[in-house]
């Protein structure tokens, strides 16, 4: 689904109806990439979760369609730093390290929250650590968090609502 995540709007789905023919890049590349074919040129962001998210479709949704992207990543994607996957320093929550790749907007992140949150984005500021809050039993706890973690929290929502059943 493609969704406005301000008013949870859902613009544009696709079925999925079970294997298909082999895309040069893979299911989640091809889902995205058709999935934001309106949106091309309009320097837009857009969120998604981490079945869909690898370097090469950030790298290309920001250089081929001048959009802006954020997404939690599964570490055994290719070209994701090996120094972010299992950062054995990182214990606290709220601790993190974030790489941005030279020369480009890409930006690797991980940060510990009651377990390791590992995201890509070519969003402005992703480098930023912006304040956040977490839930600790009936406790609410401010912890430092990057950017790119506070905003997927922020937009993802849109998408969210519409996999609760009942809503459609």
């Amino acid at each position: 689904m493609c969704c406005d995540s301000t008013n949870t709007y859902c613009h544009k789905f696709d079925v999925y109806l079970g294997k298909q023919a082999k895309t040069k890049h893979g299911l989640g590349y091809s889902v995205v990439k058709d999935m934001t074919s309106e949106l091309r040129g309009s320097n837009r962001q857009v969120f998604f979760d981490n079945f869909f998210t690898s370097v090469h479709l950030v790298e290309g949704l920001q250089q081929e369609d001048s959009l802006y992207s954020c997404g939690t990543v599964w570490t055994n994607r290719i070209g994701f730093p090996a120094e972010l996957k299992k950062p054995h320093d990182l214990r606290q929550r709220g601790q993190m390290r974030v790489l941005q790749k030279s020369d480009t907007p890409l930006v690797a992140s991980v940060w510990k929250d009651s377990s390791y949150v590992h995201t890509l984005s070519t969003l402005p500021d992703s480098t930023k650590v912006v304040p956040g809050q977490r839930q600790r039993g009936a406790k609410v706890v401010p912890v430092e968090m990057p950017h790119s973690v506070a905003q997927y929290n922020w937009y993802i929502s849109g998408m969210d609502l519409h996999n609760h059943a009942g809503v459609l």
